[in-house]
């Protein structure tokens, strides 16, 4: 995900982490459409507008 946010996409949903998608949201904020809400937080969603 440091490389590539976007390759949050390809990663099943039961196997993503809130870190792995906090990490992929702070290098393409567009990644956050690709977080299951219920590993969305507030400091993910500031990440994915500050870019």
């Amino acid at each position: 995900m440091r490389q590539n946010g976007r390759a949050l996409q390809d990663v099943p949903e039961d196997l993503r982490s809130p870190g792995m998608c906090l990490e992929a949201v702070r290098q393409e904020g567009i990644t956050l459409r690709h977080v299951p809400e219920a590993l969305r937080r507030e400091e993910m969603c500031l990440e994915a507008v500050a870019l």
